[in-house]
């Protein structure tokens, strides 16, 4: 319940700091504050980035007054790609 959360707790994410790890993001999404990617930057061996954007979507999305609104549009953002250099590395992302 993040409205909840915003409305009663006054909390956004402030002073979190969220990684998703996973294929590939679109760091330049209109909803999104910087991005910062750790490790390689990410491929995707699927041509697509939709699936890491919706997952980063969910959390850190600001309230731009378009588009969605994250969990917590306050946290910091990162990326760890799981698919940096042609094989997968899941372990080397976390």
């Amino acid at each position: 319940d993040a409205p909840y959360a915003w409305s009663v707790l006054g909390v956004r994410g402030e002073g979190v700091r969220f990684a998703d790890v996973e294929y590939d993001v679109n760091e330049n999404h209109v909803d999104f504050p910087a991005i910062t990617i750790l490790g390689l930057p990410p491929i995707s061996p699927f041509g697509n980035d939709h699936h890491g954007t919706a997952s980063m979507g969910e959390v850190i999305s600001r309230p731009n007054g378009t588009g969605t609104t994250g969990i917590a549009p306050s946290a910091t953002a990162h990326f760890a790609a799981t698919y940096p250099q042609f094989f997968v590395n899941v372990a080397g992302a976390v």
